[in-house]
């Protein structure tokens, strides 16, 4: 017996839910993804070879019937065809972000996900964006009717609360705190936040400061009058504990008490009144033995004295509470004394010695204890000088008419015969250079940076190593903010500001 197929049936079957999947498949929703101005090609089959059926701009809404091979089936606005599924996205919804940059700069939108995309706009900091999507780094905005692309890094979702304070009030939170570095040591206040930018003041320890905004380590103060950066590490939200020879200090000055001492140096010397306590300091005036003062306070082997009308600093192992009389016996050997965090000052003592360089030669008498002062004079070979100070290999001298420093290798004890000439018959200056006198340094770099060694005085000097925090090094020139070094394997050139001397807390940034 024969089967027969009843035609009813078999297109029944054709038409059950198994054979028509495609078509009944449940809908997907979703938008179109070009650039501004261009639009999807909406085409009659699966494949850029066929025709277009319409086109589609970019935010399109339409319903996805189905996809294969990078191709979708759309139905959009009642046209059915394919387009490629790489420009359709899922979500339309954006996300409202801010631009989070340095106040002072702009942020570049470009017309493409690259530095080198053209710039179609500048945004400053603050400024609402709303982000179409992200990528490798790149974020999709639209702002003010313009779309392109910005660096994600430099967008920041903003609390509900802030962004009313910053599109409402627009009012900058003060709060005052206090710099917290270690005693004797000073916080750098800069232009810019960066390690790189210019010192505009130092701050001391427990000087208050106006806090408007802090971001990536770094606080925007204000301080005597002035605004800039401090890195924020080292403010603290009260004042340190204080010493207790600074709490004797401020009650001495609080209560306007003064001790009266007496200048004890030799006869023939003075002590010298300077306007810091230090011996760099400039001097106000010069005291003779037996000068009464009022010390109104005292730290690190200096006092503040008021004498005459005049207020200054003076080494206190020069002052004696008892009168000074022509019996009295002053102990004091008349050298430098360093204290450990400040250099005592010491009387003037009359030491002669004379110029010893080559005959017809000169030495040069500069301004500060360096190669690079200025030059305020020369001396004869044999010339007589008064030494006030010696130090480092400089020597700070006088004559009748001239004061400055000058190498302390070419001054010899009056009785020392002078150095006779050589058969070269050196007369020219310039062929007896003065020395520079070495000096160790350490390097006063924020801890974990380093500092560039470069094989010239310039930026553009190629990096021959690198030195960390703390490094002594040996200064053998100074000049034009630069610094050539050595240390035991490396020789070059450092910016001389980020050197201090190696009994100097290292400032932090």
């Amino acid at each position: 017996m024969k089967k027969v197929v009843v035609p009813g049936v078999f297109l029944a079957a054709l038409s059950s839910p198994l054979f028509m999947e495609e078509v009944q498949a449940a809908s997907n929703t979703k938008y179109v993804e070009v650039n501004a101005g261009s639009v999807l090609n909406v085409r009659g089959g699966p494949s850029v070879s066929t025709s277009i059926v319409t086109t589609l701009k970019a935010g399109a809404k339409v319903n996805v019937l189905s996809e294969t091979n990078g191709w979708s089936k759309v139905d959009a606005n009642g046209k059915v065809g394919y387009v490629s599924s790489s420009f359709l996205i899922s979500k339309q919804e954006s996300t409202i972000k801010y631009v989070s940059i340095d106040p002072s700069s702009t942020l570049n939108v470009r017309e493409s996900a690259s530095t080198k995309g053209n710039v179609v706009t500048k945004l400053k900091n603050g400024t609402k964006v709303e982000v179409v999507s992200e990528s490798n780094g790149w974020s999709e905005v639209k702002v003010n009717g313009i779309k392109g692309y910005v660096a994600s890094e430099y967008i920041k979702a903003v609390p509900t609360e802030e962004k009313k304070t910053t599109e409402v009030a627009n009012e900058q939170k003060k709060v005052t705190k206090y710099v917290n570095v270690t005693a004797g040591s000073s916080l750098n206040l800069r232009n810019s936040p960066s390690n790189s930018a210019s010192i505009i003041v130092k701050l001391a320890k427990d000087v208050p400061v106006t806090v408007y905004s802090e971001t990536n380590g770094w606080a925007k103060v204000e301080v005597y009058g002035k605004q800039g950066y401090v890195a924020t590490q080292y403010l603290a939200e009260k004042k340190s504990s204080v010493s207790t020879e600074q709490a004797k200090e401020t009650n001495t000055s609080t209560n306007k008490e003064t001790t009266t001492k007496y200048v004890n140096v030799d006869k023939n010397s003075s002590l010298n009144v300077r306007k810091d306590a230090n011996t760099t300091s400039s001097i106000v005036t010069k005291l003779s033995r037996g000068t009464a003062v009022s010390v109104l306070s005292s730290a690190n082997g200096w006092d503040k004295v008021t004498v005459s009308g005049k207020t200054g600093y003076v080494s206190n192992s020069y002052l004696s509470d008892k009168k000074i009389t022509d019996n009295t016996t002053n102990n004091n050997p008349g050298t430098e004394k360093d204290s450990g965090k400040s250099t005592t000052d010491k009387a003037t003592t009359q030491i002669s010695k004379k110029v010893n360089v080559q005959s017809g030669s000169n030495l040069n008498v500069r301004s500060t204890a360096s190669t690079s002062g200025t030059i305020k004079g020369k001396l004869a070979a044999g010339t007589v000088v008064t030494v006030l100070s010696e130090k480092n290999g400089w020597s700070q001298i006088k004559t009748n008419n001239l004061e400055g420093y000058v190498s302390s290798e070419y001054l010899t004890s009056v009785s020392t015969p002078t150095t006779p000439e050589k058969e070269t018959g050196q007369k020219d200056e310039e062929k007896q250079p003065e020395k520079t006198p070495t000096v160790e340094k350490k390097v006063n770099v924020q801890s974990g940076s380093n500092l560039n060694v470069r094989s010239t005085a310039s930026t553009s000097g190629t990096i021959k190593g690198k030195l960390t925090a703390g490094t002594v090094v040996t200064v053998l020139s100074e000049k034009n903010g630069w610094s050539q070094i050595k240390t035991n394997n490396l020789e070059g050139y450092v910016s001389s500001e980020y050197l201090t001397s190696v009994s100097t807390p290292t400032t932090p940034e």
